[in-house]
């Protein structure tokens, strides 16, 4: 089993380019059906999504270069439905 943390969509380039983001494990996510897709490719097989928590930034917790921090909000704290940011556990066999 694995965890990682994954977006449900894009972020918006502030959060992107932020370092905070970054060194938090956010801006360099990746998409959940792209990590998916990886973890197949690389040949496991029987992934299954184990638990998936859906995360919440506050908007001041990062530095966000000057954009209007209403859109970081907008993307990342608006409710559960619209947060692109989930940790994410997922299990996988890969054959001997």
């Amino acid at each position: 089993m694995v965890s990682d943390i994954v977006l449900e969509k894009e972020l918006p380039e502030a959060l992107k380019n932020s370092v905070e983001a970054y060194v938090s494990c956010i801006a360099g996510a990746s998409l959940k059906t792209d990590y998916l897709k990886t973890i197949k490719t690389a040949g496991f097989q029987k992934v299954k999504v184990m638990d998936e928590t859906t995360s919440f930034i506050e908007p001041a917790d990062f530095q966000t270069a000057g954009e209007d921090e209403n859109k970081t909000e907008s993307c990342c704290n608006a409710g559960k439905d619209t947060s692109p940011i989930i940790s994410l556990k997922v299990s996988a066999l890969k054959p001997a």
